[in-house]
């Protein structure tokens, strides 16, 4: 079977070639229009309460096919409004999928193809750019403080590192009720700051 066959099909919207890329328009309802686009990033004026709040392993899982990735998709799948993320999802997730491609480069048990790493990046883009994703201007004084507070109360007794408190900090101020994640780790902070940890 060639790389750009389709060996999963979950809906007419929802596919990926051999490799786990994605290939289809995007796992969101198409209901999401385009925002108004800075740079190729949206800027909303945030004041949503109630927000969902996306950090990186989910995208991962929903933009490669892993085993959390029919939740992350059907969760998608089932949303009214748009995932709310930060500029550094952005970063650490291009990053990721770079680091995958070097892994595979240099062992091809590990990892994926910089093809697919580059798919991955341009359907983010695309999706951020169509309006399923909504990236919020924070406040990074709030952010810090907010970061230092959670520091103080669970960095010390469990070991939480820099990535997780700052996707849990930055969630709370943007003022989120439910955080996406796959990550144990981010799991238990994100609930043991308040939040509700789904899919």
């Amino acid at each position: 079977m060639s790389s750009g066959d389709l060996t999963f099909d979950m809906n007419a919207n929802a596919r990926t070639n051999s490799d786990g890329a994605a290939t289809r328009d995007g796992w969101f309802p198409s209901r999401f229009s385009a925002g108004r686009d800075v740079g190729g990033v949206q800027s909303p004026n945030f004041d949503d309460k109630n927000a969902v709040f996306g950090e990186t392993s989910f995208f991962c899982s929903l933009l490669h096919t892993d085993p959390f990735s029919l939740r992350a998709r059907a969760f998608a799948a089932s949303l009214s409004a748009p995932i709310t993320i930060f500029t550094f999802v952005i970063l650490e997730f291009e990053h990721s999928c770079r680091l995958q491609a070097f892994r595979f480069a240099n062992d091809r048990t590990q990892g994926y193809s910089l093809r697919e790493a580059n798919e991955m990046m341009a359907q983010f883009r695309k999706d951020i750019t169509g309006g399923a994703l909504k990236v919020a201007v924070v406040d990074w004084e709030r952010v810090f403080a907010e970061f230092h507070r959670l520091s103080e109360s669970f960095a010390a007794a469990r070991g939480f590192r820099l990535p997780d408190m700052l996707h849990v900090a930055t969630a709370l101020v943007l003022g989120a009720e439910t955080f996406l994640t796959f990550d144990e780790n981010q799991s238990v902070l994100a609930r043991a700051a308040g939040l509700t940890v789904a899919p």
